[in-house]
């Protein structure tokens, strides 16, 4: 975000933790995988002074038959404070679901 003085803010949704993500994976199967879609979570982003804890953001990839070739569709809400959902829409991940693992992860 650029402030109306020209300062710059970046705020940290979350990073990558592999072990985080098992575990949400496996505690939210409802969010983390459906037919058309599967989620990635990140924790430990910028502490948010609102709720007393580090930012954390669900990227949700969603499998969208409307797009061609490499467009995408990017949203990002908050439904609750300083928790964020992430959603990529594209054509692109619709045939990937046959190579993620048991975690949601792509084995490489």
């Amino acid at each position: 975000h650029r402030n109306e003085d020209g300062s710059i803010v970046q705020i940290l949704l979350g990073m990558w933790d592999e072990e985080y993500h098992r575990a949400m994976f496996h505690a939210n199967p409802q969010v983390a995988r459906t037919k058309r879609s599967f989620t990635h979570f990140f924790n430990k982003g910028d502490y948010c002074a609102e709720v007393g804890q580090p930012r954390s953001t669900q990227v949700k990839m969603s499998c969208s038959t409307t797009m061609v070739g490499g467009q995408m569709s990017l949203v990002l809400s908050e439904p609750a404070t300083c928790q964020y959902i992430l959603t990529i829409s594209s054509q692109l991940f619709c045939d990937v679901q046959e190579a993620l693992d048991e975690n949601g992860l792509f084995a490489l």
